[in-house]
């Protein structure tokens, strides 16, 4: 007989010394299957070679691909995604058991105590981990996840005049905190990609620098070549032939205080 297993069914059928079980989201689909099987002859279970794929599978094999390919800041995201799924969904349900039902009532939770944006996002990356499921898992299709998106209503940010931008840097301690926020400042870079320059992309003969950036569609670390402005390149020039900076290690701006 089936049996509670999670927000399932585990069905189990035996027959001389052999088991095959599978797991159902209700009794009577249970109490079906353990029927079918014990009406078939032993020897035709195997017959039905797919084997059971649960929402702890696809998600950990996701975030595994998840971590090679993209950035800490997305893989971290993703995760943060299906923990939150896996409050509202037994991880231990069949995948072909997922509904696009579930996923909207688990998004409007996350509409209701977060936002609307933020549901949007758990959206997105449970749309682009099913669409991954598919081509790599055989997860069925279509998505269960592509339900209606939410209503947003995101703050307009807020750009400070170029006036507090100067009272922020002249206030900075050290001369590294202020070659960090001229270097924001001269390149718009993002945090990442000052993070990860280091000398050897700092070309001063041609007055270049080269940023590299993981937002592609792929998540490939790619590289811009930047020219430099004189008031950047004396900073890191001055940066350079420091003491410090030349017994330190490559990089150019290391802040761990503000990662």
């Amino acid at each position: 007989m089936p049996f509670k297993a999670g927000d399932g069914w585990k069905a189990q059928v035996r027959k001389n010394g052999r088991r095959k079980e599978a797991r159902f989201k209700t009794r009577k689909e249970a109490l079906d299957w353990e029927a079918k099987y014990r009406g078939l002859p032993i020897e035709e279970w195997d017959t039905d070679r797919i084997p059971t794929v649960y929402l702890i599978d696809w998600a950990t094999k996701y975030l595994d691909c998840a971590a090679v390919k993209f950035g800490d800041k997305t893989y971290r995201e993703k995760r943060a995604m299906f923990r939150l799924l896996f409050q509202s969904v037994n991880p231990n349900l069949p995948v072909a058991r997922l509904t696009p039902g579930d996923i909207l009532a688990h998004l409007q939770k996350q509409a209701q105590g977060r936002s609307g944006y933020e549901a949007n996002k758990d959206r997105k990356n449970l749309v682009a981990g099913w669409n991954w499921g598919i081509k790599y898992m055989g997860l069925p299709a279509p998505n269960p996840c592509l339900v209606d998106r939410f209503a947003e209503q995101r703050q307009r940010r807020y750009i400070p005049p170029i006036s507090d931008f100067w009272k922020v840097y002249e206030a900075a301690e050290t001369k590294q905190d202020r070659l960090m926020l001229l270097a924001y400042l001269h390149t718009a870079a993002r945090r990442a990609e000052l993070f990860r320059l280091c000398w050897t992309d700092v070309d001063f003969n041609r007055g270049e620098l080269v940023l590299s950036t993981r937002k592609r569609m792929d998540g490939s670390l790619e590289y811009d070549e930047l020219p430099m402005t004189d008031d950047l390149y004396a900073a890191l020039l001055e940066h350079k032939l420091s003491s410090s900076s030349l017994h330190s290690a490559a990089r150019v701006i290391y802040f761990d205080g503000f990662r």
